[in-house]
Formats: C-alpha cells, structure tokens, sequence
C-alpha cells in the first residue's frame, strides 16, 4: 500500500568556511523525491546559513537557535516531527546514542558518504567509489551500502547541457566552491601565471560565490593575465558554463562529479586527504588529474602537466567522453527511488 505523505527529515550544514555542497546534494535529493511523491520534507540545519536557499525551494527548515543544546534540539525536532525517513549528511553533532536509538526502535536512517559512527545505524549508505568506503568496517551492522559513481548525487542547481563545439584556444574553467577558504582561486591564477603553462595558449573563466572574500586580491592577479582571464560571480547556470568548457580546474568537491556528468576533464585542488583519494580515483579512470592535497602542490609541476593536456585534444576529449560515461548525473534520482521504496516498504 502507497504512503500518504510522510515526512523526510534532511539533516546537514552549511557555512561560508564548510561551503554549501552536503545541503546542495540534500536539495537535489530532495527535489528528486518531490518529482514522484508528495512528501513532507524538512531540513535541519545548524545554523542559518542556509536556511533562505532551502525555503526558496519550497521547504521547511529548522534551525537550532543559539542558546539550543544539538542534541536537545534533535531530540526535539525528532519527537515533533516523528519523521519515516532521516537523512544525514555529514551532520555535525549528531550524537551517536540518538541514531542508535532511533534504528533500535525501527526508525529508518540512511547516511550519505559517512565514514564516521553514524553508518552503523543505518538502514542504507550511499557513497561514490572512495577508497576510504571500501575500506571501512561493518562488521556487526545490518546497513545495506551502495557503492558507486551511480550513487553520487549532483547539486540542486546543475543543469547538464549538451556540449557546446568551440574553436580556437582551449577555454578553461576555474570553481573552487562557493566560500573558497583556502584561497585556491588565488592559487589557479598564479598557476597560470607559471611556465609552460603561461606560454600555452587558453582564456579562463574564474567562478566565484557569493561568500569568497578575497575577490579583491583575486582580480589584481587576474589583471596580470593580460586580459586572458575574467571573473563572474555567482552564475545563473553552472551547467551551461561547464558544457561550454575544454577544461577545468577546480577544488575537488560535488563539483567534481558536475564537470564529469558535462564531459568536462579536469585537474583538482584538494582540501583533505580524503578529497585526494577520491580525484586519484577519477585521475585512475582517465577522467582528470589530481594535483593532491592544496597545501603540498608544486604549482611548477602542476603547470607542467597541466600544459601537457591542454596542446593535447585529443587526450582532453579521450578523458572528457570518459567521464560522462562514468557519471550520468542521476544519483539524487536513484537515491530518492531507493529511499521512497524503503519508506513505503514500512508502511
């Protein structure tokens, strides 16, 4: 029998230091559960960063107030709420007693790219091919994990265009994410600035958000590129940008998985380690390379490599057809199907 509108509670987080990315792909999942059944979707978020995104979407959102405990408000919000379905994505704070509780008296939980406790206590785990995915433990817990670039849900504002046929010289594409904490827009700049890659013939585009604050510093060094290189901030739609580009360079992130459903090849910044095992993944399936972790880049060997690529196009469109192959850009679909037929299995 079919569930008359039970409610999905979203937990995640956003901030201009963490970025907006787990509470993007929550609103991609989100929106996927919205197209195939009338649910009751509510977002829990730890602040209010992001609280005006999520009801422009149509959503309700609660926001623990300052003077709230994390766990008394979750408490709370999951006794008013009795929600059929939770979603956690990398929340911070969520104790570990109050998931293990929850999936005790037969609350269903799914995790998305957990690699802490909370897995445990979940009915499902979804997670891209990540070394660290494969290798966590789970001896001992009854989660279903699904593993795979299939499982890796894009964010709520991607729209995939077909590609765009372009002449002349390669057009890159620089996004580092909306906040950009590490300055690593400042440092693709200065990578261009670097031979070979200096004297190898591209234009670029710098992507922006709304909360990076060294947009100042930034054009100074785009104003050395002698008129190679612009800034947009905040564009309409990343997706068509992304399929009017030849190549990218980009801070590993759920703009990864984007640029590869585009057929977009790329090279990555990374802020972890974790990021750097994942785009040596994409880097091994020939879709990108991977300059590691941001703070041990050699930036002359990165503009070395890099530049290798660009006078290649055949080895550029080689890796973009690659990509697409391996990301199709439905994830938060197949995730929002599994969770629906987990939901209505219960009812």
């Amino acid at each position: 029998m079919a569930v008359c509108s039970p409610t999905a509670l979203f937990r995640c987080d956003a901030s201009p230091e963490r970025g907006y990315g787990h509470v993007s792909r929550c609103l991609s999942v989100a929106r996927a559960i919205r197209a195939v059944r009338p649910w009751r979707i509510v977002f829990a978020l730890g602040s209010d960063h992001a609280a005006q995104r999520v009801r422009g979407r149509g959503l309700e959102v609660s926001v623990r107030s300052s003077g709230e405990a994390m766990a008394a408000w979750l408490e709370r919000i999951l006794r008013e709420l009795s929600p059929q379905a939770l979603f956690l994505d990398a929340p911070q704070g969520f104790p570990e007693a109050l998931a293990a509780r929850r999936h005790a008296a037969g609350g269903l939980t799914v995790v998305l790219d957990d690699a802490g406790p909370l897995r445990r206590h979940g009915d499902a785990a979804y997670y891209p091919p990540a070394p660290a995915a494969y290798a966590l433990d789970w001896t001992g817990c009854g989660t279903e994990v699904l593993c795979g670039f299939q499982w890796a849900p894009l964010g709520e504002a991607f729209v995939r265009h077909p590609r765009v046929a372009r002449t002349g010289p390669p057009r890159l594409l620089v996004t580092m994410g909306g906040s950009d904490p590490a300055g690593l827009a400042l440092r693709a700049a200065e990578l261009l600035m670097t031979p070979p890659l200096s004297g190898t013939p591209w234009s670029a585009l710098f992507v922006v958000g709304p909360y990076f604050a060294m947009k100042h510093e930034l054009a100074v060094r785009l104003d050395r590129l002698d008129g190679r290189a612009e800034m947009v901030e905040s564009p309409q739609d990343m997706g068509a940008l992304m399929a009017a580009s030849d190549f990218a360079l980009a801070s590993f992130g759920v703009s990864a998985y984007e640029l590869a459903a585009s057929g977009v090849p790329a090279a990555y910044y990374c802020l972890t380690g974790e990021h750097a095992a994942m785009a040596g993944v994409f880097a091994r399936e020939g879709m990108a390379i991977s300059f590691g972790v941001h703070d041990a880049v050699r930036q002359d060997e990165a503009a070395r490599r890099t530049a290798e690529l660009l006078r290649d196009p055949l080895a550029l469109e080689r890796m973009g057809r690659r990509a697409a192959s391996l990301v199709d850009g439905k994830g938060a679909q197949r995730i929002a199907a599994d969770l629906v037929r987990r939901v209505e299995s219960l009812i």
